[in-house]
């Protein structure tokens, strides 16, 4: 049976939002090493609130499900509280929604975006820009809001993470239906991309073809590709 001694202190969570977006980066995988003795944070959170805990690696988790879906329900309502849309004239960036399980293909996308984003030809933003310290779900709501492109990395990491299904999709496919917000994607892996929303909007590679089963000279020429692509539907919204 699993431990909910400290259910009732999770509550402290609404008025701690750093705290909050801390547990909810190490929900959604972000590796963080365990220091109960010399970070607060992690003080607060295993020993005051009692909500996390090393494993055996040495690394932050959040004690079990019932806390991890306690932490869930208190940031879907204060998510819900925060504006979601902005008028359509401040959409100015590419927002790049992954799962973090996949950030090495992230990184390669920016490589090649690079020149691009250097001449302020197009800005983009992911969550790896966010600061330590900054509201992380407050910092992603805000530029989903003001996002005139999606690009998905799609893989089954992608469509399996709840997060992105609950906070990430659901903005931009409502922006794409209201605003005329662009969505594209791209096949990192095989998935299941046939049974969702996804297969609706334009894949900017072959899905038969996904980008992990090329070699290297494959993969940069496919990315330049790709990145024209952008570069053309960012610059073409109005």
């Amino acid at each position: 049976m699993e431990d909910t001694h400290h259910l009732e202190r999770i509550k402290n969570l609404y008025s701690q939002p750093d705290l909050l977006a801390y547990t909810q980066a190490i929900i959604h995988g972000k590796q963080i090493r365990f220091s109960g003795a010399l970070n607060n944070k992690h003080f607060n959170l295993a020993h005051i609130i009692g909500v996390m805990k090393p494993n055996t690696r040495g690394l932050c988790q959040i004690r079990n499900r019932i806390y991890e879906r306690a932490i869930t329900d208190i940031q879907d309502i204060l998510s819900s509280q925060l504006p979601t849309t902005l008028s359509s004239s401040l959409r100015e960036h590419i927002f790049i929604s992954y799962s973090h399980k996949d950030k090495r293909w992230l990184e390669k996308l920016l490589t090649m975006l690079t020149p691009l984003v250097r001449k302020d030809v197009i800005k983009v933003w992911s969550d790896a820009q966010i600061e330590p310290g900054d509201v992380w779900q407050q910092e992603i709501n805000e530029a989903l809001a003001r996002a005139k492109v999606g690009i998905l990395l799609v893989t089954p990491n992608f469509l399996a993470s709840d997060f992105i299904a609950k906070h990430e999709l659901p903005p931009l496919l409502e922006a794409a239906k209201m605003e005329g917000l662009i969505i594209l994607w791209i096949a990192v892996s095989a998935s299941m991309y046939k049974v969702t929303e996804i297969a609706e909007y334009q894949c900017m590679n072959e899905p038969a073809k996904p980008l992990d089963r090329f070699n290297k000279a494959q993969l940069n020429e496919t990315l330049v590709q790709i990145c024209q692509k952008i570069e053309q539907m960012a610059n073409a919204w109005h």
